[in-house]
């Protein structure tokens, strides 16, 4: 008796899309770069404002934001973007309009 081997009929759910707003991140001596996408709201801050104060926990001193992918934003990315100005220097490209107007 062979058995025969079959594929299931449904496969596993796919894992859920990331939803952090945290595209890209790159480090280089004491300055934090990183690009962000979609969204940024309470409900999605919270991953990127334990980054932003880890990073200024470890002595990063200037904070690099690409903004270009950035949809969207409720204030929380304003308050992120404070608390890091009463730390160091930041400098927004892309579209800082986002967050500024």
């Amino acid at each position: 008796m062979s058995k025969n081997s079959t594929s299931p009929i449904l496969s596993a759910p796919a894992a859920p899309p990331k939803n952090d707003g945290i595209r890209w991140v790159t480090t280089r001596g004491t300055i934090l770069a990183l690009g962000l996408e979609g969204a940024i709201t309470r409900a999605t801050a919270g991953p990127l404002r334990a980054l932003v104060a880890a990073a200024a926990d470890h002595g990063y001193k200037t904070l690099i934001v690409d903004l270009s992918a950035v949809t969207a934003e409720d204030g929380a990315l304003n308050r992120i973007i404070e608390f890091w100005r009463r730390r160091g220097r930041i400098r927004l490209t892309g579209r800082p309009e986002v967050v500024c107007g």
